[in-house]
């Protein structure tokens, strides 16, 4: 943690721009998501359910890289959940509690390979001679709960082995007046079902992202209904955010809102470290409601 508060602490001593890839936040679907929800169309929120499952890490031959390296807490959930802990907080607000952790390893060794590893590519049969391995010193799965400073309960999961899922995310909130949801698969459009249907027509419905929804028409290179949305624009949404940072454009100007800071990684890794310290307790709540603020820092 301490690299992290150092880097923080350099950005507001520098007063410079810095970036966070969290790059969910710059989804339109996310963000019409969270603007329903704060602007009370769900009624009051009562259950977020998150979970990010990728399968990465799922076969035993992938070999040795630094993502498995480091203590539990910085495995499937630094990487994964942290995004997924970040995507929660935009949609519902501050996490003030975690509790109910648990992690576990489900590959306890990988092969080592020579040379420099970038991204797990599992060994062919012709390689696997005389390997050596070294032990997986981090969590494969991740879960948890957590209370929202707006009175929901969460319920996250996360994982790196989760077979045949690439890069799944979804996420589902529900409310005294209505539910909604987003799945990355199909990143460009939500699901919502509230109290306005009529009566013996309920059920839900497919709401594509369009330039209604926040931000939309400031990123799209076609803003106009029914183009949708990518899971690789998300990306073009944050360089151009990120940019936009850089040349000072102000949200009076049309800017996008900014990209995440050091500190709001910070916070995320803090978060992650509270999750951690639950686990590690036998699923012990742990009181994240006085993290400290950027001036503390």
């Amino acid at each position: 943690l301490e690299p992290a508060r150092a880097m923080a602490r350099a950005e507001k001593e520098a007063g410079g721009v810095t970036g966070v890839g969290f790059t969910y936040r710059r989804n339109a679907a996310v963000a019409e998501l969270a603007k329903l929800v704060a602007e009370g169309h769900l009624g009051e929120i009562n259950h977020f359910d998150g979970r990010y499952w990728c399968d990465y890490g799922v076969d035993p031959s992938t070999p040795m890289a630094w993502r498995y390296k480091g203590p539990m807490g910085s495995g499937a959930l630094g990487d994964v959940g942290s995004h997924l802990i970040d995507t929660a907080e935009l949609i519902c607000g501050p996490i003030t509690s975690v509790s109910g952790a648990a992690m576990m390893t489900s590959i306890k060794e990988r092969p080592v390979t020579a040379g420099h590893v970038t991204r797990g590519t599992a060994l062919g049969d012709g390689d696997c001679a005389d390997v050596t391995y070294e032990p997986v010193e981090n969590d494969d799965i991740a879960t948890f709960t957590a209370h929202f400073a707006n009175g929901a309960v969460g319920t996250f999961s996360c994982s790196r082995v989760a077979w045949g899922l690439p890069n799944s995310l979804m996420v589902d909130v529900l409310g005294t007046k209505g539910r909604a949801s987003w799945d990355l698969a199909r990143c460009g459009e939500i699901k919502i079902d509230d109290v306005n249907s009529p009566a013996g027509l309920g059920g839900a419905r497919r709401v594509l992202v369009g330039p209604d929804f926040p931000y939309f028409a400031r990123g799209s290179s076609m803003a106009f209904g029914g183009v949708g949305l990518t899971q690789i624009e998300q990306f073009t949404y944050q360089a151009h955010a990120f940019l936009q940072q850089v040349a000072g454009v102000a949200p009076e100007q049309g800017a996008l809102p900014r990209c995440a800071s050091f500190a709001d990684g910070y916070r995320e890794m803090l978060l992650a470290d509270a999750v951690a310290r639950s686990a590690a307790t036998g699923g012990a709540a742990v009181d994240v409601s006085d993290l400290p603020e950027l001036a503390s820092l």
